[in-house]
């Protein structure tokens, strides 16, 4: 039987005047590291491998405990699970966050895990790696692409010859093997063709494919975001700005000023988001935008919305 719903410690600590959640500039701009940008409703592939490249998940045990877990964070946090694959020293997640941000959900769920697996083998330390990678998912060829990398990653790997044989993924979720609650196996197709049957069909489908037809698909589809050593330059915020304005029409002048119209707004709200995208802190967007940092944060939140 599942506990009753609790509200979870909001990570967010403010909101406006009309009670909608605003998003810290700690959320959107990380300390000495590439930003992640929250847009609810977005849907992410994210992988997370252990400390050092060690074992997270030695035995059926703590396979099951992480299922658990991860069921209990997404169900706490109203993030939808879409697929999971869960191996011995790393594992993969596509999910769609809520006004949860990503940070925090994969906080929650990282330390709920190191935690429980510390305790059940009397020991103390890192489970996994400090950053996890994320990538953005757009499209609905991309998703699909991506549901069928993350199931046969037991078969490149070499442990079995077929994803329905591997049972920490929810490949058999989608073929109709299994069924639970944890996974949104309708949102999840439906986020490939508005008709299941032919969701389904281009499904099972493209699990004949060769994996190293897909490769370029996954690998050239969004920048992963995670803590790399090294970060790649940021074209400066002229350039963001002359790229907005290309796309938009809003000249520079327009963005950095103060006019109000939809227009206007529209293309300041695509200029910060790009900016911060491209790696820039929210106080050099202020700054170059004349305005105070705060009001990255609620221009962010208030197109989110």
């Amino acid at each position: 039987m599942l506990p009753s719903r609790r509200q979870p410690a909001s990570p967010h600590p403010a909101s406006d005047s009309k009670g909608n959640l605003i998003t810290p500039l700690s959320v959107l701009v990380g300390m000495g590291r590439r930003p992640r940008f929250h847009q609810p409703g977005a849907i992410y592939h994210v992988m997370s491998r252990g400390n050092g490249g060690q074992v997270i998940f030695a035995n059926d045990e703590e396979f099951t405990s992480c299922l658990v877990i991860l069921y209990l964070v997404c169900w706490a946090c109203d993030a939808k699970l879409f697929a999971f694959c869960l191996l011995s020293n790393h594992f993969h997640l596509l999910i769609k966050v809520g006004k949860v941000p990503l940070e925090h959900v994969m906080r929650r769920l990282k330390t709920r895990l190191a935690k429980m697996f510390n305790k059940m083998r009397g020991r103390l330390g890192h489970v996994f790696q400090a950053r996890y990678q994320a990538k953005l998912v757009t499209g609905d060829r991309y998703f699909l692409t991506l549901l069928r990398y993350i199931h046969q990653n037991p078969v490149k790997a070499g442990l079995v010859a077929r994803p329905e044989d591997w049972p920490w993924s929810s490949h058999r979720q989608y073929t109709g093997a299994i069924r639970s609650v944890m996974v949104d196996v309708d949102g999840g197709l439906a986020q490939i063709s508005a008709n299941r049957e032919e969701a389904l069909r281009l499904y099972n489908e493209l699990q004949e494919v060769p994996q190293e037809d897909l490769t370029e698909t996954i690998e050239q589809a969004a920048p992963m975001f995670w803590g790399a050593s090294e970060t790649p330059t940021s074209p400066s915020l002229e350039t963001v700005a002359a790229a907005v304005e290309r796309a938009s029409g809003i000249s520079k002048e327009g963005i950095t000023g103060r006019t109000r119209t939809a227009p206007y707004c529209r293309a300041r709200y695509a200029f910060i988001r790009k900016a911060l995208t491209e790696g820039h802190s929210a106080s050099a967007i202020a700054r170059f935008l004349g305005i105070v940092p705060s009001a990255v944060s609620r221009l962010i939140t208030r197109h989110a919305n």
